[in-house]
């Protein structure tokens, strides 16, 4: 990273110490307007995303976009020295986002009463698969064991066939919004209320989940209903198109059967009311989205 960061949220200090995709993709979040993350790996090894394939010219591609926007250093936080040069690090950092299993980094001599008595303002996030406490705490989890256990993978794939995992792991996505939702909302506090020390955000992946696929418990305990996979949804919906996909002659996957809905062209409301056409509606070229506001943002004062 060479050029100065910018954005809403420049000035704000990050110490990622995160592996895999959740906790370094919520620190990236906050690095892409404009904090300045600083990702800490350990010496010879590093992340274990760096093996995750593909690679080109011996670069790991979803490492690189991953933990883009971030300045790096390796740090043994095990051994003494190692610890003495973290605690140097943390002294002016605003966050610190970290993904061991629960209790790691207090046998190593990092808890909380260490790193807050060398910095009191320090927001922790700990984003793990199953939370700080309960008795899945101290068990290791990926993805796909999330977007199970929640019920996502559940209802994906094709009717009377398998519950399917998707190409991307979805819920390490979905922990890491979690976590700088969770890190905006600590830091918005601390701003008003100066005399606290940073909180510490238990954030679960599991949690995180289920919390974005609440329809699916309110749907059992009111109605008794279990979802099934997206065709059989489709077909439970009849005010609307197909949602599931099929070949069509041109080798792409359109909804069959029912008229396609177009809703006027690119940078129009789409609020206004579809009308059915004949054929399939356009796809929108770039230039018509927008991009996400980007402006300043200061919280209220105290009171």
């Amino acid at each position: 990273m060479t050029e100065p960061q910018t954005g809403p949220l420049r000035g704000l200090k990050i110490v990622d110490i995160s592996t895999v995709v959740a906790g370094p993709f919520a620190a990236g979040l906050l690095g892409d307007y404009g904090a300045q993350v600083l990702k800490v790996e350990m010496p010879g090894v590093g992340d274990t995303l760096r093996a995750l394939a593909p690679h080109k010219d011996g670069a790991p591609l979803w490492w690189k976009v991953t933990n883009r926007n971030k300045k790096g250093v390796t740090l043994d936080l095990r051994q003494a020295d190692g610890r003495a040069l973290f605690g140097k690090l943390i002294a002016d950092a605003d966050v610190l986002v970290e993904n061991f299993r629960p209790g790691t980094l207090d046998g190593w001599g990092l808890t909380r009463d260490w790193l807050q008595a060398i910095n009191p303002r320090l927001t922790i996030l700990r984003l793990t698969g199953f939370g700080q406490d309960g008795p899945y705490r101290d068990r290791p989890g990926f993805a796909r064991i999330f977007e199970a256990m929640s019920g996502f993978t559940q209802i994906c794939g094709e009717e009377d066939g398998r519950p399917l995992h998707l190409g991307y792991p979805i819920s390490d996505a979905v922990a890491g919004l979690f976590g700088a939702v969770g890190i905006f909302a600590a830091l918005h506090d601390l701003a008003r209320n100066p005399a606290r020390r940073g909180q510490e955000i238990d954030c679960s992946a599991t949690e995180a989940m289920l919390r974005t696929l609440e329809f699916l418990a309110i749907e059992y305990d009111q109605l008794g209903a279990v979802r099934a996979p997206a065709r059989a949804i489709a077909a439970n919906m009849p005010r609307r198109a197909t949602s599931t996909v099929r070949p069509t002659a041109s080798g792409h996957r359109s909804p069959p059967r029912r008229k396609a809905f177009s809703c006027g062209s690119a940078g129009r409301s789409t609020s206004k009311r579809c009308s059915p056409t004949s054929a399939s509606p356009p796809i929108l070229p770039a230039s018509g989205t927008t991009a996400p506001s980007t402006r300043s943002w200061a919280p209220p004062s105290a009171g």
